[in-house]
């Protein structure tokens, strides 16, 4: 790939890796697709962050992809298009976790040098973002 991977989710199925890069970009693999062209510019690519990806989940459908940043953004993405559908902009802090809860609630957490440096309780506490 063009850039550095710092970031990798596969999707429920397994017939598709979706990996963040260090330039922001994250770039759809399709395991099962047979090509002869190993070429990495033809792969599909979600472009939006400026900054590294830290954080990817997809959801169980495969119908969205989430991504973090350090950039402070978390992207709400349509898988098929590759479209952005929704994004957030974290206060304060760059993120670096995403996971999906079971009501499909995005959870994150604000990044932090160790979890002894949250403040209070309340600092600890992932926060939920409504996917719709």
């Amino acid at each position: 790939l063009p850039q550095p991977l710092t970031a990798v989710t596969v999707d429920p199925a397994e017939t598709r890796i979706f990996a963040g890069s260090s330039g922001g970009n994250i770039y759809q693999i399709n395991l099962h697709e047979r090509t002869g062209n190993s070429d990495p510019t033809t792969l599909p690519t979600f472009q939006k962050h400026n900054r590294y990806v830290t954080s990817l989940a997809v959801a169980h459908d495969v119908s969205a992809l989430y991504s973090a940043s350090i950039d402070g953004t978390i992207v709400v993405w349509d898988v098929p298009s590759r479209q952005c559908l929704k994004e957030f902009k974290q206060r304060g802090a760059p993120v670096d976790f995403t996971r999906l809860s079971r009501r499909h609630s995005l959870c994150t957490r604000p990044r932090r040098e160790s979890p002894s440096d949250a403040k209070t309780a309340d600092d600890r506490r992932p926060h939920f973002a409504s996917r719709r």
